[in-house]
């Protein structure tokens, strides 16, 4: 048992060691790609794909993103395209737009998946979170 737990502390202590090694340019190109170059709007988006646009590795980038964002990939991608149609859902300039529309324009490639996403984050449909923004 003790071998066990002494292999188990080592393990542990080289997880944490791995991530303070964490990049700052990396965290700074992420921000960017998510923030100004809005990456998750593109619905063929992939970790693989990000990581090369990156200049990065698979592993390494889904280690920052786990790190830096407290989050997986896809949950962050999901969670960015959630904050960007809450966004669109209430703006005058997007007021025509349908709401499988502005599921299109934030990356997501059907309705269904949408919703699904919409209601987990936020507790609400697209269509009622609009209704009930718009009243306000």
């Amino acid at each position: 048992k003790n071998l066990e737990l002494a292999r188990a502390t080592s393990i542990n202590k080289k997880k944490k060691e791995t991530s303070k090694n964490i990049s700052p340019e990396l965290k700074e190109k992420l921000d960017d790609a998510f923030h100004v170059k809005q990456v998750f709007k593109d619905p063929e988006i992939t970790l693989e794909k990000l990581a090369k646009k990156l200049g990065t590795n698979r592993s390494y980038l889904s280690e920052q993103i786990n790190h830096s964002f407290d989050s997986s990939f896809r949950t962050l991608i999901n969670k960015l395209r959630i904050e960007e149609a809450r966004i669109l859902l209430v703006d005058i300039d997007f007021e025509h737009y349908s709401i499988e529309g502005i599921a299109i324009s934030v990356g997501y490639r059907n309705i269904s998946s949408f919703n699904s996403s919409f209601k987990r984050e936020t507790g609400l449909t697209p269509s009622y979170f609009r209704k009930n923004q718009s009243k306000r």
